[in-house]
């Protein structure tokens, strides 16, 4: 059998005007206007057929009625309140371990973290920064980030996001000497990235510009150090769409020359296969697509340009 209550609203609205003698500073506190509190006050009345207050032009106070029903009322919401902090303390959040390389997870999946945290407060992000072999990983993971294929028992890849390389070079630098062909890069000093050395010779074979020979050449360790270096007005680097995208829309770095494109083979998310025992690993996957599809990540997935040509 159902148990007859009074509209929570209206509850609310008189246990916050009983509690502070007042219904203007109910309707503050509650944050609705002093008509809305005095309504709900006057449906709560009419429901349990009683006055609560007696009323006169410039205030309020309860009646002997009034007085009983508060204290009962009272201590129901403190009961509800002290429920509801002892069930969110035991409530654990559920830890999402990502792996994926450092300069993607510093230049492209951080600064668009929170918004999937945003859209799913019960997951707690954990990042791990690796470029080596899912296979060979030492601890556990629930999703996993690599440009290349990945294959393990259990899981399922999915090609996520595509990238362009572009050369990019700060604005500054840009102003100073000029870049609109692949034979201005001949007055440049050109930024390498160890990780990736075949990038510059590849783009400049792309780009009919084997030949150029530019005033100096510097290498750094990765690809986010010729980034940098290239914010920096020290070069020209050759960036992954994807990683400069960020700089290019703040205008941190320019890309002045809009073709060849040179295409790489797309960041792949490997996650467990069975969607009913992993629900947050299939969401941090759909989101993930979601997002490049939406940043235009998936247009090169389905074939490289006229001008671009894929690049294991």
């Amino acid at each position: 059998m159902l148990r007859p209550l009074p509209p929570l609203n209206a509850l609310k609205a008189f246990e916050a005007a009983g509690r502070l003698g007042s219904l203007a500073a109910a309707a503050d506190e509650l944050g609705v206007t002093h008509g809305a509190v005095s309504r709900q006050v006057r449906l709560l009345e009419d429901w349990l057929g009683r006055p609560l207050f007696t009323r006169s032009a410039s205030r309020i106070a309860l009646t002997v009625d009034g007085k009983s029903f508060l204290a009962d009322v009272g201590q129901a919401f403190t009961t509800l309140t002290l429920a509801t902090a002892r069930y969110l303390d035991r409530t654990p959040r559920a830890v999402f371990r990502v792996n994926a390389p450092h300069t993607f997870m510093m230049r492209w999946l951080m600064p668009r973290a929170r918004k999937f945290q945003h859209m799913h407060p019960g997951i707690e992000i954990a990042l791990d920064a690796s470029s080596q072999p899912v296979e060979t990983l030492p601890g556990r993971f629930d999703a996993a980030i690599r440009r290349q294929p990945m294959t393990l028992s259990g899981f399922k890849s999915t090609p996520f996001l595509t990238e362009q390389c572009v050369p990019v070079i700060s604005p500054a630098l840009a102003a100073r000497i000029g870049l609109r062909d692949p034979a201005d890069l001949a007055g440049h000093t050109l930024l390498h990235s160890r990780s990736r050395p075949a990038l510059w010779p590849d783009w400049l074979a792309l780009a009919g510009g084997r030949h150029v020979r530019p005033i100096g050449e510097l290498h750094l360790d990765g690809l986010m150090l010729s980034i940098e270096a290239a914010a920096h007005g020290l070069g020209v680097a050759i960036g992954p769409s994807a990683l400069v995208a960020d700089d290019i829309a703040s205008g941190r770095l320019i890309a002045p020359i809009a073709a060849p494109r040179l295409v790489l083979e797309p960041f792949r998310v490997m996650v467990p296969a069975d969607p009913i025992a992993h629900p947050a690993a299939i969401a941090f996957r759909d989101w993930l697509v979601e997002t490049a599809e939406r940043e235009g990540g998936l247009a090169s997935i389905k074939g490289p340009s006229n001008d671009a040509e894929r690049l294991e």
